[in-house]
Order: structure tokens, then C-alpha cells, then sequence
């Protein structure tokens, strides 16, 4: 059966505060963005690198308990060619929005694979 609780909305990374505004549910996925960035290469003044930050937990609301948690860094430092601030946002920042959808996904299989061993 489908979930019926709408989306929790709060402020507070606190397991038992998280249980209590997600009441009625059984589980809470938890996913913190803790940013995205365009960081300046320290070989090149001229060319970047790109990284993504995110945690994910899963949290028991009944019991008020973190049952799984990881961690993800994907980061292009060891791109061989690494981007230009011109070629990262030319054409609307394409090659910007490539780089971190594929961190992005990167971090969803990584998650998948070692928090919810479901891939």
C-alpha cells in the first residue's frame, strides 16, 4: 500500500524530533544536501573542479531509532581535462548541470547499494 503521510518539513537533523514530525509513518528517509561546489583546481588558476556533499539516513519512526546511514563525496579532481569557469557554464551551465546530475546519481547508487541494499 502506498505511503499517505505527505513529505516532513523540518528543522532539525535530531533522530527523535525527526520520528515525532514523521508520526503515523514507519519509516523516515532522511536526506541532507550539504551543497554542491565549483572549486578552483590549486595546480591551475584557470580550471575547476565540482563536488556534491550529501548524507541520507533511515529512521524507525516507531521506535525513534536510526536503523541505517551513509555518506557520500563524488568530486571531479581527478578528471584529466578539468573544465574552464567559461566551459562549466557555457550553453546555460550544461556541462555545470551534467557533472552534478551524474554526482548526484552516483550518490542515489551508492545509497541504494550500501544503506538500503536494494541494488
Amino acid at each position: 500500500m502506498p505511503a499517505s503521510i505527505s513529505p516532513v518539513s523540518i528543522d532539525s537533523t535530531d533522530v527523535k524530533q525527526l520520528a515525532h514530525a514523521a508520526a503515523g509513518a514507519d519509516f523516515l528517509l532522511d536526506v541532507q544536501s550539504y551543497g554542491q561546489g565549483l572549486n578552483l583546481r590549486s595546480d591551475s588558476l584557470t580550471h575547476y573542479w565540482v563536488n556534491t556533499l550529501i548524507n541520507v539516513r533511515v529512521i524507525d519512526v516507531v521506535n525513534a531509532s536510526l536503523i541505517a546511514e551513509g555518506h557520500c563525496f563524488a568530486d571531479t579532481r581527478q578528471d584529466p581535462d578539468p573544465p574552464t569557469y567559461d566551459q562549466l557554464l557555457a550553453d546555460h551551465a550544461s556541462r555545470l548541470k551534467a557533472i552534478l546530475d551524474a554526482q548526484s546519481d552516483e550518490c542515489t547508487s551508492k545509497f541504494k547499494r550500501e544503506v538500503l541494499k536494494i541494488e
